[in-house]
């Protein structure tokens, strides 16, 4: 059996005094009851001198020995002389008990001077709380206000930086290509002048016809140099427009989060903390990671790289049955050898082409050479055979096909390279991890570092995370060269 329940409510009962003299006592709905020479009160009920009164069953009691208004005579109601013998000799050891501790109650009886410091001690508690509460939401709006212009001027910073980034970056780009076009519009002027000379000197034919193709050799290399540097141009515009949206959102999303997990603190959830906490930490990482990429972006010399090396970049197609697979890779040499992924050169285990001259085993790097046949042209410039430029952190270029056939056409149905920026996210001897605003079919396009050269071989992309691309470092493909093309690029 359980203990039985004597707790007194905090406003457990009430006694009234009437003009007339009389007595009521009321229950003020507590938990156990009032008791009255043992009966539960109900609505109201007569108090008499020599009334036990008793709050809930087995809990405190009360005896009533005197009743009257100030001024007025006591009630005493007809008892018996044994029982008023009783009831006085029991008043006179309550009241010995009580001594100064009844006086202290400035003349009330012991139940309404409860009553009284209930109802005092409850309003006060009720005052207290309204303060708290009201403080709380006043903080609240304050910080909320706060946060909200605190984000208005991140947001105002943010993009007035990327906006002078993004000039500062175009200005020098165009500067480059201004000195390139004084240099190659320099090199026009004095060969026309030496054909005007020629002829003027009434110079052979040969020589005079050797100046005149040698000056529209000069225009052709002119005209295209110009298509080069524009192209680079609009590259690097789109890369810094696209960078500064992704920046944007970026930023955006890290406020939204920031914002509800200030609500979540507010409302003391522990499992909403610790999923914002974790998603505030996502949204930070992408935003550090993609203003590395900004940065990444306007370190590099981008038009140069590509007007150096966009020539000696192919689009590589294999046919299968009726099936064509496409790729990337790029001339390694003046005399046609040419590098790609393993996987390019034999899509699907299909048959190996006659051209390919070396390919990696299945445990090897994913790397093949093929020999163009007849091929005097443009190849890559520098070469890092050692792997020392590659750094973590460092700038980065790629420039290939991405999506193959489906991206590089243009309008004329012209093969164009796509170039795009970004860092190298991870080096080691066996894999080179280049994080830029790319996204996969780009197989076997050579990357670059900021000095333009080629240190690495993209081979895959991952489709869930956009702009991780895995490469081979270059110094694998030397063990795969043959002795042919080892003596034309001086390696032993």
């Amino acid at each position: 059996m359980g203990s039985e329940d004597t707790s007194v409510s905090r406003v457990h009962a009430e006694i009234v005094l009437k003009p007339d003299g009389t007595a009521v006592v009321r229950d003020a709905q507590s938990r156990n009851g009032t008791f009255v020479g043992g009966e539960r009160v109900v609505g109201e009920r007569p108090l008499h001198v020599g009334d036990r009164l008793q709050l809930g069953p087995g809990g405190t009691e009360l005896l009533v020995f005197r009743l009257a208004l100030p001024g007025q005579p006591e009630v005493e109601a007809p008892r018996s002389s044994a029982k008023r013998r009783k009831e006085e000799s029991l008043a006179g050891r309550v009241a010995e008990k009580l001594g100064a501790a009844r006086r202290s109650f400035g003349g009330k009886g012991a139940t309404v001077f409860l009553h009284e410091m209930f109802a005092e001690s409850s309003r006060r508690a009720a005052k207290r709380v309204r303060w708290v509460v009201w403080t709380f939401v006043l903080l609240l709006s304050v910080a909320v206000t706060a946060m909200y212009y605190y984000s208005e001027w991140r947001m105002d910073q943010t993009a007035t930086q990327l906006q002078e980034q993004q000039r500062v970056a175009l200005e020098r780009q165009q500067a480059i290509a201004d000195s390139i076009l004084t240099a190659a519009n320099a090199e026009d002027q004095l060969l026309r002048e030496e054909l005007a000379e020629a002829r003027a000197s009434s110079a052979p034919a040969a020589v005079v016809e050797s100046l005149r193709v040698t000056l529209t050799q000069a225009q052709e290399r002119t005209a295209a140099l110009e298509q080069a540097l524009q192209r680079a141009e609009t590259s690097l515009e789109e890369q810094l427009a696209a960078g500064v949206a992704a920046q944007r959102q970026a930023q955006a999303e890290l406020d939204r989060v920031r914002q509800d997990l200030n609500r979540a603190r507010a409302s003391g959830s522990n499992a909403a903390l610790d999923s914002l906490r974790q998603a505030m930490q996502a949204a930070e990482d992408r935003a550090a990671a993609i203003a590395t990429q900004m940065r990444a972006m306007e370190g590099v010399n981008l038009a140069g790289v590509a007007q150096a090396n966009q020539s000696a970049v192919g689009l590589v197609a294999v046919y299968v049955g009726d099936e064509i697979y496409d790729g990337s890779g790029f001339a390694l040499t003046r005399s046609g050898f040419f590098v790609t992924n393993r996987h390019v050169l034999i899509p699907l285990g299909g048959r190996l082409p006659d051209s390919v001259v070396m390919i990696a085993t299945a445990s090897g790097p994913d790397l093949g050479v093929l020999k163009v046949r007849g091929f005097d042209g443009p190849h890559v410039q520098e070469v890092d055979w050692s792997g020392a430029n590659a750094r973590q952190g460092e700038p980065a270029a790629l420039i290939g096909f991405p999506a193959g056939f489906g991206n590089a056409l243009d309008a004329t149905r012209t093969v164009r390279t796509s170039m795009s920026a970004g860092i190298f996210s991870k080096v080691t001897s066996d894999v080179v991890n280049f994080d830029g605003f790319t996204v996969g079919g780009s197989s076997g396009s050579p990357i670059f570092n900021a000095d333009g050269e080629v240190v690495a071989v993209h081979r895959a992309g991952l489709a869930e995370a956009v702009g991780m691309g895995f490469a081979v470092p270059i110094a694998q493909l030397i063990p795969l060269l043959p002795a042919e093309a080892k003596r034309e690029l001086g390696l032993r």
